[in-house]
């Protein structure tokens, strides 16, 4: 049954992930039109964790399902980690790491996700 509610709570989270997101839209100036440097989407504390524990991120070092549990009960893997790799990806902004509500989101999540696996 506890495998039943964590699959349909990883469906909707990972249901909510993939809805579209803003897109920029670079102006058009005398020159002709700008380029953006880069897309920044930005993700929720819980769609970060949702990502990084399904293996979005191991590219960056972060570790999928088993080994995801296993580094946040041991504490070798901090909501700084996912923040930085979700920085990394384009998936946060720059400023991400600054914002204390939104790792303590974060670490909240990860924990939440190693105490019900």
């Amino acid at each position: 049954m506890k495998r039943y509610i964590i699959g349909g709570i990883s469906f909707l989270l990972v249901s909510a992930a993939i809805a579209p997101a803003v897109k920029a839209v670079p102006e058009e100036t005398a020159a002709g039109p700008t380029r953006p440097e880069r897309i920044v989407h930005s993700l929720s504390a819980v769609n970060l964790v949702e990502l990084s524990y399904r293996g979005e991120f191991e590219d960056d070092g972060i570790s999928s399902y088993a080994k995801f549990i296993s580094a946040v009960n041991r504490g070798d893997l901090t909501a700084e980690d996912l923040v930085e790799a979700g920085i990394a990806n384009g998936r946060l902004p720059s400023n991400a790491l600054e914002d204390d509500d939104f790792l303590f989101s974060v670490k909240r999540s990860m924990r939440h996700v190693a105490d019900h696996d």
